[in-house]
């Protein structure tokens, strides 16, 4: 019976695009498009809400050194990208020097409980390592 009514719903469901293909038109409604907002010409216009970002605040932080890294699958080895990111946010750290810095390792869900937890462990040591051998304490 289930095939049957699978069988009926796939039947109703070509006879509808049927009929609505049949109701379709040649005509192309046209579309007026908005004005583009003019460029400036410079490429380092800030962003809505970000205009006023002061230096050394989260903000800052957020929008100008980046607060994420990544690893490859079942590594914890810093790559050239993770090392600039992380000689970036050392710099910015060195001049903000009131700021803490809070470690997080994440791994993915590839592997049992414990080797993901001894992962994600690695993972904030290799940053925690690197930042303070780039004068981060």
């Amino acid at each position: 019976m289930s095939f049957l009514s699978g069988y009926v719903r796939r039947a109703l469901a070509a006879a509808l695009l049927m009929a609505l293909a049949a109701c379709s038109t040649t005509e192309v409604a046209s579309v007026e498009e908005p004005e583009a907002p003019p460029m400036t010409g410079q490429t380092n216009d800030p962003a809505p809400g970000f205009e006023t970002v002061s230096a050394g605040t989260e903000q800052d932080f957020i929008l100008n050194v980046g607060r994420r890294i990544y690893f490859q699958q079942d590594s914890a080895a810093l790559d050239s990208v993770a090392k600039t990111t992380l000689d970036n946010q050392a710099a910015w750290l060195n001049q903000n020097t009131r700021w803490l810095v809070k470690l997080q390792g994440f791994a993915d869900d590839s592997g049992s409980a414990g080797s993901m937890k001894t992962l994600s462990q690695k993972r904030a040591d290799a940053v925690m390592a690197y930042l303070v051998s780039r004068g981060v304490d």
